[in-house]
């Protein structure tokens, strides 16, 4: 079942732009590349043609025809100021098609950008201005936008457009990301998550058992909208977050503005949405957010953990996602928040004799049982003979350790919570050989370094990490162990600004380095008048303050893997990483020619797909020069290719019956592409006819400026890409309508 378009109270003077059934593909403030979605989809079931209305009396105030982006674009304006945008259009309505050719044939150009005053193309609400289609970027579809008298986009569904939708928004996931400086969950990751579940008797989202929880922690939902059963999924318009019934955070997606659109990616979590999962949104603000919608009346931002507000203990959630129509879909859950890991400090009073400290605050807690288990070799943990130790009214824990054959080599410490939670407390290690060997791999991620270790024995405590710095200063970490000889740790950007040369395992037992990694990982600061630059051989970056929402790490990778295109590379590839951290602007990226003929050469990026994304250059003091709003992996190709010309119709000697054929064929290139309709030129008997071309279809086609006369035509068609390459097809055809 498709919904109905009804009109909206905000505002009664909105007609349909549409008739019949409605359905959308996206919705209002959905992510997008560095931007925000500026509007609404509305479904055409794949095909092209349906018929789209003027809401409003007023008049064209924008066309904008281009190859990319909105296609074909129509822009109206009503008597209030307001503004409403059509996108990906196949035509517009014969008076506006009239204008729209007539300014193309005398320009020789199919792509232009023109402005219309009050007076010049009046319409009238509910008549006839276009047609829907899939020009530009996108399958067949109507892009729908309402802006303020500040050409500022304003949310359809609240503006004027609303849906008959009883569905409410659903929620598949929940998330907590610490958000200190150092801590890892108890999984090794910044990230941890749980399982949620429907109660269809309540008709709540709900999480079985409490969460345990050490350290200040942002909460992230998966959550979407849908207008029907199995419909696509889209953005939720409002989210509220209440832990123990006191509001922390709180966002609505009604309006934006476009000089902060780029802080998309600071409302969804960044990591997690470039692995395409769009839907998981930020129930805090972060660090660096300046997006209007997103609000919180705690210093905080809806971070629990901080400022010596949040007690340990058992808190109660409940998170609140409204759709657009005021459906609501309610989570309710609990988490438990335990003293930092690990919970006991280990004190030995001999050999024998251990005692295992409790945190204070442990006290605080619904602590129904603890319960100890000792490890004796090949990783299994067998329970701890209760004999063997004593449980303190206050938490602390008494270990007598056997002899002989009977010692463990180490011990686990688990917590159990009346309320169901269940946490490992803390590894004590009994024994351990001497000389253990580790691994250790790291990423920049959330604005700092995330380390994972391994050892090459089971038993080993865990290892420090001794950060090395240009400038000789050296910065010791802990690790947690988080498994059996595994181990992780955090360091998030600071003060210290030297670029980062090398990481060091150290054994905690002797002081020795057990393993070392160079690096080359540099600080970039959010400083706007502070300029960042680093190398790599013949690969720089450079980076303003303005580039960065705060503070963070960088690093440059020389890649060794297999790429596409290995036989185009003019250099070796190089990656700036993490490609999870988001840009708050343009980073400038470059390759040193020395020498090299610039000549058919281009600057790419790797997409997820693992294709090569042109990025447009320039060739500046010996060097070709980029920009990227997107960290990840580049490359620079020469591109010796012309484009491919296939599927030409009419075909060469082909007689046609229509006076007015339609002229069609594939064009195709793998690297730089066509850009833009300056490339293209189509001749029919010597006569400029109009390009259109799809990227995505690769269909270039056109149609004769008027009716053609019976015999033969000859058409030509010259294509090139953005380095130079052109090819030229033609073919002649023969018209013979019978009349004659």
């Amino acid at each position: 079942m498709l919904c109905l378009y009804t009109s909206a109270a905000a505002s009664d003077h909105i007609q349909n732009p549409v008739l019949g059934e409605v359905d959308l593909s996206s919705n209002f403030c959905e992510h997008r590349p560095g931007h925000f979605h500026g509007g609404i989809d509305i479904r055409t079931g794949g095909q092209e043609g349906r018929k789209i209305y003027s809401p409003v009396d007023g008049y064209v105030w924008r066309i904008k025809y281009s190859f990319i982006g909105y296609g074909k674009g129509l822009y109206l304006k009503d008597n209030n100021g307001l503004i409403y945008v059509f996108g990906h259009l196949s035509a517009l309505s014969d008076k506006l098609e009239k204008i729209v050719k007539e300014y193309q044939y005398a320009h020789a150009a199919y792509s232009f950008d023109n402005f219309y005053g009050p007076d010049s193309i009046p319409v009238e609400q509910g008549e006839l201005i276009a047609f829907s289609g899939q020009s530009g970027y996108g399958a067949p579809h109507i892009h729908y936008e309402i802006r303020d008298r500040n050409n500022l986009p304003l949310n359809p569904l609240t503006n004027g457009f609303t849906l008959d939708d009883s569905y409410p928004p659903q929620i598949a996931g929940l998330g907590f990301i610490c958000r200190d400086s150092a801590s890892v969950h108890a999984n090794g990751y910044r990230r941890i998550y749980a399982d949620v579940e429907y109660d269809r008797d309540s008709r709540k989202y709900f999480v079985r058992e409490p969460i345990p929880l050490f350290s200040p922690f942002g909460i992230t939902v998966k959550s979407y909208d849908r207008i029907r059963p199995q419909g696509p999924t889209l953005n939720v318009y409002k989210t509220r977050l209440y832990i123990d019934e006191q509001l922390y955070f709180e966002s609505d997606y009604e309006k934006y503005d476009y000089a902060d659109t780029r802080d998309v990616d600071l409302c969804f979590d960044y990591p997690v949405l470039i692995e395409n999962n769009k839907d998981w949104q930020l129930m805090y603000i972060p660090e660096g957010k300046k997006y209007d919608g997103s609000k919180s009346v705690l210093n905080g931002g809806g971070i629990f953990g901080i400022g010596g507000r949040d007690e340990h203990g058992l808190h109660a959630v409940r998170g609140e996602f409204v759709d657009a129509s005021g459906n609501t879909a309610i989570l309710e859950f609990r988490f438990a928040y335990l003293p930092d890991f690990p919970v006991y400090d280990a004190v030995w009073a001999n050999d024998s004799t251990c005692y295992l400290e409790a945190d204070y605050n442990l006290k605080k807690l619904d602590i129904k049982d603890i319960t100890v288990t000792a490890m004796h070799n090949r990783g299994q943990w067998k329970p701890f003979g209760k004999e063997n130790y004593d449980i303190r009214t206050n938490g602390d824990i008494h270990l007598h350790l056997p002899g002989g054959a009977q010692r463990p080599n180490a011990l686990k410490v688990d917590l159990f919570g009346e309320s169901g939670w269940r946490t490992t407390g803390c590894h004590v290690i009994v024994n351990e050989p001497a000389g253990a060997g580790y691994t250790l791999d790291y990423e920049p991620l959330d604005n700092g370094i995330q380390f994972r270790l391994s050892s090459d024995i089971e038993i080993s405590s865990p290892p420090y990490i001794d950060i090395a710095f240009e400038d000789g200063y050296v910065q010791r970490i802990p690790t947690r162990q988080y498994a059996i000889n595994k181990y992780a740790a955090f360091f998030k950007a600071g003060v210290i600004r030297s670029p980062i040369i090398r990481f060091d395992v150290i054994d905690p037992r002797g002081e020795r380095v057990a393993a070392s990694v160079p690096a080359q990982v540099m600080y970039c600061g959010n400083d706007p008048m502070r300029v960042h630059e680093s190398s790599l051989n013949e690969f720089g970056v450079v980076f303003s303050g303005g580039d960065f929402y705060i503070p963070t790490y960088l690093e440059l990778v020389k890649e060794r893997g297999s790429f596409p295109n290995r036989k185009e590379q003019v250099f070796p590839v190089y990656s700036v990483r993490s490609k999870a951290i988001p840009l708050a602007d343009h980073m400038t990226v470059s390759y040193e020619l020395g020498g090299e003929p610039s000549e058919k050469l281009g600057f790419y990026r790797l997409t997820d797909k693992k294709q090569w994304f042109w990025l447009g250059h320039s060739i500046e003091n010996g060097k070709i020069v980029s920009e990227s709003r997107l960290l990840g992996t580049f490359a620079v190709l020469r591109d010796t290719e012309a484009p491919r010309v296939s599927g030409l119709n009419p075909g060469d000697g082909k007689t046609v019956k229509n006076p007015n054929p339609m002229i069609s064929c594939r064009v195709s290139d793998d690297l730089s592409q066509m850009g833009d309709d300056s490339l293209v030129t189509i001749l029919l008997d010597g006569e400029w006819l109009i390009p259109e071309y799809d990227p995505e279809t690769e269909i270039l086609k056109t149609q004769p400026r008027r009716k053609l006369p019976d015999g033969k035509h000859m058409l030509e068609i010259k294509v090139s890409d953005r380095v130079g390459n052109s090819r030229t097809v033609s073919t002649d055809f023969i018209i013979n309508t019978g009349k004659q």
